[in-house]
């Protein structure tokens, strides 16, 4: 199972600075006239894409800031044909498409003479806009002892053209570092079974071994969402001839696997819900830990098996308000807990998925597993057999 490669969106007004990667697919894309390309060069073509809803999805954003060639675009204030932001303002939007999901991106600047453009306060504004929303690490200085815009400005100036062995180098190594960051702080999930024998795939470093990982796809959850993405094209940047390289996808691939394995919330679960029992009072979202990365997680958990309790208890379908008194939580509220661990649907919605599909993320799988079988038991004699949403399917390679 190979899984999709990564998706590259270029931002490009000149067609012969375009970037290739045989790993990586060219997007898919509407132009200026309704026709068909692979990337995004007008004004007038990104207008289309809004008003016609067919802006397309994306992994990794490659950005020319300097969109000097396109001339359906209006003159820019500062009337200087050497350098223009309009790139940066092209890429705003669909990156800010992008922050709303789940799934990691990441942005690279492909073309630009960063000394020329320092300056401007709109490609300033634009790239800070640009840095917070993949959400970048942003240095201590930028907020003591130092301007932002300064800190931003600097940025720019030292940025310069690369080769594109570079430029897909930085752009892959950024989207990895973002893949584990999600990871890490549970708004995606791997298939761990999955990603443990790729794991050993990696250690063993065979060039067999390589092969088959290569060969193999990452499974990633975001709610009810799956993706498989290609190892090739998740390593698009590596050569495998290089001993160092494969000690570095072994290292990825060990550091991904221990953030995933970290991700069990049964405790956690299970003691909200006997606080929830015990104090009358008190409310889901005041027994959630406020400081813990998988707040949303937990509390989606917390719901979960509340609705197990309520679908064990009698042979009649769960309402809504079932949940939402148990929780002592309004029904928005609910689903804004749902929302924030990647179920964007209503919960009557949610609650009929339950119903009727195996849960897709791992960990709510296994914590609602366990609490079927080991804390229902102290409670109640079920009058129901399994739900579907703990059904087991197969997550391993088959």
């Amino acid at each position: 199972m190979r899984g999709r490669n990564l998706r590259v969106l270029i931002v490009e007004d000149d067609d012969r600075k375009l970037l290739r990667n045989q790993w990586i697919d060219n997007v898919s894309c509407v132009d200026d006239q309704g026709g068909e390309t692979d990337h995004l060069s007008k004004w007038t073509q990104h207008i289309r894409w809004y008003i016609e809803n067919r802006v397309p999805e994306y992994d990794l954003l490659l950005i020319d800031i300097n969109f000097n060639v396109d001339r359906s675009d209006p003159d820019y204030f500062l009337d200087d044909l050497r350098a223009n932001p309009f790139g940066l303002l092209h890429a705003l939007p669909l990156a800010a498409r992008q922050h709303r999901g789940t799934m990691p991106f990441a942005w690279v600047i492909a073309s630009i003479n960063g000394p020329v453009i320092e300056s401007d306060p709109v490609a300033i504004f634009s790239f800070g806009l640009l840095w917070a929303m993949e959400r970048r690490p942003i240095e201590p200085t930028f907020y003591i002892g130092r301007d932002t815009t300064t800190a931003f400005r600097e940025a720019i100036g030292q940025l310069k053209p690369c080769p594109p062995a570079e430029i897909w180098s930085l752009l892959l190594g950024r989207y990895r570092t973002r893949l584990l960051k999600s990871v890490s702080e549970r708004a995606l999930e791997v298939d761990l079974r999955r990603l443990a024998l790729q794991h050993q795939l990696a250690i063993d470093g065979s060039t067999s071994a390589l092969g088959k990982l290569m060969d193999s796809a990452i499974i990633l959850y975001s709610g009810y969402e799956r993706e498989e993405i290609s190892m090739r094209s998740l390593f698009a940047d590596y050569s495998f001839v290089d001993g160092a390289v494969r000690d570095g996808i072994r290292q990825y691939l060990t550091d991904l696997h221990q953030q995933a394995s970290e991700v069990d919330i049964f405790e956690e679960v299970v003691e909200i819900i006997k606080e929830l029992d015990r104090y009358e009072q008190r409310t889901l979202n005041q027994l959630l830990d406020s400081h813990n990365p998988r707040r949303a997680l937990v509390a989606t958990g917390v719901i979960v098996c509340v609705w197990l309790e309520e679908y064990a208890a009698t042979d009649t379908k769960v309402r809504s308000i079932q949940i939402t008194d148990r929780v002592r939580l309004q029904q928005g509220q609910v689903q804004q807990i749902l929302a924030d661990a990647g179920f964007r649907m209503s919960l009557g919605a949610f609650l009929e998925r339950l119903d009727t599909t195996t849960l897709p993320l791992p960990s709510l799988f296994d914590c609602g597993s366990r609490y079927w079988h080991l804390e229902l038991s102290k409670k109640l004699a079920p009058v129901r057999r399994l739900p579907k949403c703990l059904q087991e399917v197969e997550f391993a390679e088959k």
